[in-house]
């Protein structure tokens, strides 16, 4: 167990039967570290329990369980036991659900590492002197990876290119940058959606800096930006609503294909979120079709098998830029189509959430703001008490 130098609360066993007799799954017994008799834990799960002390009845040593692992979240309600203090415990605990015991310093050190900071909600003001720093900030922070997507973006736009799918906050940055030389800015859908990009960029960089993985999001985030940019909305958005978000970091489960974010619902279980961002709803595709539509949401639920399933349950993220007039609304009556008449192929999917660029507003000074919709639809057939429906 952890070697724990500072005081922490402790559950003092009363007797020669377990502190806590946890139901569920089978696993061993958590022992007595100091003389290795009394079982402190029937049927322990690391998890449930978290930097507290427990101390033996028969030899009076205290074993202290370890803390989360970095990036790791706890679930909505964990037992707080304080930040010291010593609890007798005369008769066994029954812990029935999974309920996470721990105290005040390892709710506190978790989300020192893992919560993202609040939005500031500040507005862009745009010049070649900013774009040319924002380039150059996440270039350093990337480790000089950035520049090989700003170098290929400058070459797209001056061969005349509409579009650098590749990595479209490079393209962003270029494309306005020659047109704030040029001096001649227009709102046209194309800049809009630059601006979108740029500024959903920034407010998360500002939220998210401070993550105990953030050296895997800014490399993911020059490589995979849209895919990124998604990811961290919902991410955010679900932190504002009260949860607490894991960034699942990609092939930490050696052949498995894992999801992009978890929250924790009790010791043993989780509710992955899966991100998708098809090309189809991209701003490019001016004719969107409503049987288009329907087969990329059933795509996006094909491809999320092995993401997600009943051994790893959660809910499909689809993200879309399509700026096209009352496509969010259609396209979440789609969504919900789907679901009712597909869902039941779905059982380990909760529901789908969209992630639509919304709104690009410029104030006076060339000041930007940029919005994003995002909407959870549940799926009636989902294979046990749906955690959404709970306020996710």
């Amino acid at each position: 167990m952890t070697d724990i130098i500072e005081e922490r609360p402790t559950l003092v066993q009363g007797s020669e039967a377990p502190i806590v007799i946890r139901e569920g799954d089978k696993l061993s017994p958590l022992m007595c570290e100091g003389c290795n008799d009394s079982v402190l834990v029937e049927n322990y799960l690391a998890e449930c329990f978290v930097g507290i002390g427990l101390q033996c009845f028969k030899c009076e040593h205290i074993t202290m369980t370890p803390s989360l692992p970095e990036g790791e979240v706890f679930p909505q309600m964990p037992i707080s036991l304080g930040s010291k203090g010593k609890y007798l415990i005369g008769s066994s605990v029954v812990n029935k659900k999974d309920v996470v015991m721990t105290c005040d310093q390892e709710l506190e050190f978790s989300a020192k590492l893992t919560d993202p900071k609040k939005s500031t909600g500040s507005n862009l003001e745009l010049s070649s002197e900013n774009l040319n720093k924002i380039s150059d900030e996440l270039n350093l922070l990337s480790g000089g990876r950035f520049n090989k997507y700003i170098a290929s973006a400058k070459r797209s736009i001056d061969h005349k290119s509409p579009y650098f799918r590749e990595n479209p906050l490079a393209w962003s940055i270029e494309m306005l940058k020659k047109q704030l030389e040029k001096n001649e800015l227009v709102m046209s859908k194309q800049t809009l959606v630059a601006l979108g990009f740029l500024q959903g960029y920034r407010d998360l960089l500002g939220r998210w800096k401070d993550h105990v993985h953030f050296p895997v999001l800014i490399t993911e985030i020059c490589a995979y930006f849209y895919h990124s940019l998604i990811q961290l909305i919902v991410a955010s958005y679900l932190k504002d609503a009260g949860n607490r978000i894991a960034i699942n970091i990609a092939g930490e489960e050696d052949g498995e294909r894992t999801a992009d974010l978890y929250i924790r619902i009790s010791g043993s279980e989780k509710l992955f979120l899966e991100i998708k961002g098809p090309e189809a709803l991209e701003w490019t595709n001016t004719e969107l079709k409503t049987g288009k539509m329907k087969k990329v949401v059933e795509k996006c639920l094909s491809n999320s098998r092995g993401q997600i399933d009943e051994d790893k349950p959660g809910a499909l993220v689809i993200g879309a830029t399509c700026l096209n007039m009352g496509f969010l609304e259609e396209f979440e009556i789609i969504v919900k189509k789907v679901l009712r008449t597909k869902g039941k192929s779905y059982p380990a999917v909760a529901g789908i959430c969209i992630v639509g660029l919304k709104e690009i507003s410029e104030y006076g000074n060339r000041s930007i703001s940029t919005s994003f919709h995002i909407s959870m639809n549940t799926n009636d057939h989902y294979y046990k008490d749906n955690p959404i429906n709970k306020g996710t």
